[in-house]
């Protein structure tokens, strides 16, 4: 985690994520009033954020740093297709402008938590980006993707009547995928969907005995935004550090995690 930018006031934050956007496309539904993109950039905003570069991708690529109210910033030489650079934004976007903190949950509760935020998250930026901006799908990938099942005609013109009972129609779908069951499908879209959600539990069991830390902390950033954000992301700015060791937050989990991803996918 290097080169931290981190900014608590509201248009500061908005206006930098649209600094961000590599393409027209996602720049112009960004700053364009009553859009879907525009609405999740004013709740994104809500709070103080941090933006960082990475010290070390191997370990800080999936270490999930959005639950801790820090975004990595990807620069261009991840991705070729900036339009699916921007899908990518858009992701982690989601993930801070719909996260929740509560420290009083159990661990199975938590982690249901966490998975369906992370199954929110998904749906959004994997499949109802395309139903925000139609246009949007000849751009991205060249290969069939997991949307393209939902992206018919009547679903676009079902769209246009009733948004939130196609986004329900697709969580469910999302659900389902993520089912045990489906783990070694014949369809490689649902059995990858199916391994991630398991992999989910194992991100889960490595945060057994610190989650409770991360999520009282982001309560108080919460809490101590509506009062002050300056203060705010000040008091945030030194529990990240708190926890910094050579340059990555809680880094055993991330190392662990790591590891996980390396004996089960071998990446």
């Amino acid at each position: 985690m290097k080169d931290i930018i981190a900014l608590s006031v509201a248009q500061d934050i908005i206006n930098f994520i649209n600094s961000k956007w590599r393409t027209e496309m996602f720049r112009a539904e960004a700053k364009t009033q009553g859009t879907e993109l525009y609405k999740l950039l004013q709740k994104f905003a809500e709070l103080p954020r941090v933006f960082f570069s990475f010290s070390e991708p191997d370990l800080e690529k999936l270490h999930f740093t959005t639950w801790m109210g820090a975004m990595a910033l990807r620069d261009e030489s991840w991705y070729d297709n900036p339009y699916i650079a921007d899908v990518f934004l858009l992701h982690e976007i989601c993930h801070m402008a719909y996260a929740t903190y509560d420290i009083n949950l159990s661990f199975e509760d938590w982690h249901n938590k966490m998975n369906m935020e992370e199954v929110h998250a998904s749906v959004l930026s994997e499949v109802m980006v395309y139903f925000w901006m139609p246009e949007l799908r000849q751009h991205t990938f060249e290969q069939t993707i997991w949307a393209d099942r939902f992206l018919t005609p009547k679903n676009l013109n079902w769209f246009k009547v009733n948004p939130p009972a196609v986004e329900v129609l697709v969580t469910s779908a999302r659900l389902e995928c993520m089912s045990e069951s489906y783990k070694d499908s014949a369809d490689p879209e649902v059995r990858r969907i199916a391994q991630y959600g398991l992999s989910n539990y194992e991100w889960s069991n490595i945060w057994a005995n610190n989650h409770r830390e991360v999520e009282f902390h982001l309560y108080l950033l919460t809490w101590n935004a509506s009062r002050n954000p300056g203060y705010a992301l000040s008091e945030h700015l030194k529990w990240l550090d708190s926890k910094m060791e050579n340059g990555i937050p809680y880094r055993a989990q991330a190392e662990a995690y790591a590891t996980h991803l390396q004996e089960v996918y071998g990446a």
